[in-house]
């Protein structure tokens, strides 16, 4: 006689759940593509305007700028319409949008918004430049509000990575892909503020008549970001893993914007300024030993952890250590410095950012012959003052 065994059957309320988180989770990939490669168009953009300057609208960093943030934008889209006709019955962790008629994660509602803001502002820079033609500032109104956009949609990937965070923690699924995912957009939108807040403070200071202090703003703005990081994934070594994401980043910038920016000013048939120096931009404003100060939270907190210590006064230690761990390593940002090491100590952990990981070409370009000779011409100043 034949035996009937029962199979275990997936319950059929459970199952769209389970296909909507791993939706989320999917989806999430190329938001993140999105914002790097908007990171990326930032980087270069701003390497450009110091190194080149004039640019019009359709400029190749522009172009990686706008593909970046229309992956984000559609991937935020898609993911809104998906959850909305599809996973209909699944509301949680979502909300509503126009009244109830689409429904979405809270952190791509915020991308898409950033991404529509930014095909607005786009159009404006379309007609500015046709107007006043090519741009010899990179802080002009539609930039203004691009920028904006950008760092709209950086907080939404942000967002994103941190609900998934706390949804795998909830459903005992492996937190640490969302982890890193939520440490590279932490780097990514920290790094994109960082000029911002630097202009801030010079502006400040000059205002004020008082010597400027970049590395002290970048001290308390970085310190910030790792103790957030360290709240909100809860997990031992996070601020570790946040500043190893944002030194991965410094350290591929560090040769890619002046690089890609001397070959492509020389493909277009354009020179680079007579007073530039090639040095990176955008990675020279960034504190170069961040690792440092990662380890430095995570062995606080876990010392408070250990030991018992009340919870405000380990924040507290933690919060006051970080920046200056900061400013010791690196007194002055590599921007405004022409020293490969700040710290003694420190020198040989230089060639993560100070010293170029790249050899230069065999037949520079013009470009770069223009940039070195202005580099030589002001060494010799400065050996004949010395």
């Amino acid at each position: 006689m034949a035996t009937l065994v029962a199979r275990p059957t997936r319950s059929p309320a459970r199952s769209p759940v389970l296909a909507h988180d791993r939706f989320r989770v999917v989806a999430s990939i190329p938001f993140l593509i999105g914002i790097l490669l908007s990171f990326l168009g930032f980087a270069w953009d701003v390497q450009w305007h110091s190194d080149v300057g004039p640019d019009t609208f359709f400029t190749a960093p522009h172009l990686v700028l706008y593909a970046g943030i229309a992956i984000a934008g559609l991937t935020a889209l898609t993911v809104v319409l998906v959850i909305t006709f599809r996973y209909r019955g699944v509301t949680e962790g979502t909300v509503s949008v126009l009244g109830g008629l689409f429904r979405g994660p809270a952190g791509y509602v915020i991308g898409g918004i950033g991404a529509a803001m930014f095909l607005a502002y786009g159009l404006l820079d379309q007609w500015w430049h046709g107007i006043y033609g090519f741009d010899v500032t990179l802080v002009s109104p539609p930039h203004v509000g691009l920028v904006l956009s950008v760092l709209i949609s950086m907080v939404g990937c942000l967002c994103t990575f941190a609900a998934e965070v706390r949804r795998a923690a909830d459903q005992g699924r492996s937190w640490i892909a969302p982890a890193v995912g939520f440490a590279a957009a932490t780097a990514l939108l920290t790094a994109f503020v960082t000029p911002s807040a630097i202009d801030v403070m010079l502006t400040v200071a000059a205002g004020l008549g008082i010597d400027p202090d970049p590395n002290g703003t970048l001290a308390l703005l970085y310190a910030t970001t790792l103790l957030l990081v360290a709240a909100v994934l809860r997990r031992p070594g996070a601020a570790t893993l946040a500043a190893l994401m944002f030194t991965i980043l410094r350290i591929g910038l560090w040769d890619f914007a002046p690089w890609i920016t001397v070959e492509y000013a020389a493909a277009v048939g354009l020179f680079a300024r007579d007073n530039t120096r090639g040095a990176p931009i955008i990675p020279g404003m960034l504190p170069a030993y961040l690792l440092l100060a990662g380890i430095v939270v995570d062995l606080v907190l876990l010392a408070g952890r250990r030991f018992g210590w009340n919870v405000w006064l380990t924040v507290i230690a933690a919060g006051a250590l970080t920046p200056a761990v900061i400013q010791l390593t690196e007194p002055v940002p590599a921007l405004f410095t022409r020293l490969p090491a700040l710290f003694p100590p420190l020198a040989p952990l230089a060639r993560l950012g100070h010293f170029s990981l790249v050899p230069s070409p065999s037949a520079p370009s013009a470009a770069s012959s223009a940039g070195s000779s202005a580099m030589s011409c002001e060494t010799r100043s400065n050996r004949r003052r010395q």
